[in-house]
Parts: structure tokens; C-alpha cells; sequence
């Protein structure tokens, strides 16, 4: 009999168990603005983007192309300084 990690397949997950679609409910310490959104929408690279794009100046990505801002993001975390 095989036990549940040998049945267990990663590539064919249920589409339920995918956390880019599950959505973030209502609970204490979780912010409203989280609410009724998806894990896409808070995790991907595009949610990212949009994290980063306030603060562009303020991190010396000026002139950055939005798509590429998570790249140099990753750049400057990996720095001594």
C-alpha cells in the first residue's frame, strides 16, 4: 500500500488546490485591502510591480521598465549595502 507522499503528484493538482486562486477572507490581523483577493493578485510578478513602482526613486530604479523592476529589486536585496 502506498502512503499518502508516493500518491501525492504535484503536476496534477486539482485546480482547488491552487493558491493563485484562492482568495484572502476576512479574519483579525488580516487587512481589508487583502480581502476577496486572490493569491494571484497579492503574489505575482505583476502584484510585485506594483508594490515596487512607489517607491522606484527612493530604491535608484528610475528609468526601470515596470517588467523588469522585480529583477534589479532582487539585484539591490542581494547587495552588502
Amino acid at each position: 500500500m502506498k502512503t499518502d507522499e508516493e500518491l501525492f503528484d504535484a503536476s496534477h493538482l486539482r485546480p482547488l488546490a491552487s493558491m493563485n486562486r484562492r482568495q484572502v477572507i476576512a479574519l483579525p490581523g488580516v487587512e481589508a485591502e487583502a480581502v476577496g483577493k486572490t493569491g494571484y493578485e497579492l503574489l505575482s510578478k505583476w502584484a510585485l510591480i506594483a508594490l515596487i513602482q512607489p517607491y522606484m526613486r527612493g530604491l535608484g530604479l528610475g528609468g526601470i521598465q515596470p517588467g523588469e523592476l522585480p529583477q534589479h529589486l532582487h539585484t539591490l536585496l542581494e547587495t552588502q549595502d
